[in-house]
């Protein structure tokens, strides 16, 4: 039984999953948006919600944590310029689907 369990899985151990969403989330920030399967950019956008609502604070504690999720700085300085302007309490990402890919048939996603 799933209760209680908060993240998807994404085939791998914590520390592989963590280090795959911070990779997503930086390119994410960098790009604007980002091409990936549908499971991928679920987990994404629920990390990328939170960035940004933490972001929306401007305080150094704010600032250190999200520096420590997506170890680049220049993207974390950008989120702080970007996240100023922001008045709406949440929303910030939306996942588009696409047709599945050719090689698997797995389900892609835009972020």
């Amino acid at each position: 039984m799933r209760h209680r369990k908060k993240h998807l899985k994404l085939k791998g151990s914590i520390s592989h999953r963590k280090a795959l969403l911070s990779n997503l989330a930086t390119e994410l920030f960098r790009h604007k948006t980002i091409k990936t399967t549908y499971t991928k950019a679920k987990a994404l956008s629920r990390l990328a919600e939170r960035l940004l609502t933490e972001a929306k604070k401007q305080t150094l504690a704010s600032q250190r944590k999200i520096i420590s999720n997506l170890h680049n700085k220049e993207v974390a300085k950008k989120i702080f310029k970007e996240a100023k302007e922001l008045q709406q309490g949440g929303g910030y990402t939306k996942v588009l689907k696409l047709p599945c890919r050719h090689g698997d048939n797995s389900p892609m996603a835009i972020v």
